[in-house]
């Protein structure tokens, strides 16, 4: 696994590779004309960081924490949905 931080583990007579992800913060994508690509996490693994897109969950958790109210309000099932999966990553 070239590149990636794992560590050896022993499995019964086999050798497993184990891989440690830290979550970082959340944050917004925006184009050149402000126009928003939707939410991201950040993921480390030792010196590597990269970013796995959270699609619609990220614009119902971040929407369910600002109350957002109209056309934007996340309904409350929408809300502890995605807040379980998102507070489940940590």
């Amino acid at each position: 696994m070239k590149g990636v931080v794992t560590k050896k583990v022993k499995s019964g007579k086999t050798y497993l590779y184990r891989v440690t992800f830290k979550m970082g913060r959340v944050f917004q994508a925006l184009f050149e004309d402000a126009d928003s690509d939707g939410y991201n996490i950040t993921v480390t693994n030792g010196k590597q960081e990269f970013f796995v897109y959270l699609n619609d969950l990220g614009w119902k958790y971040v929407g369910s924490i600002l109350g957002t109210t109209g056309a934007d309000a996340v309904s409350p099932e929408d809300a502890q949905a995605a807040t379980d999966y998102i507070q489940g990553l940590y």
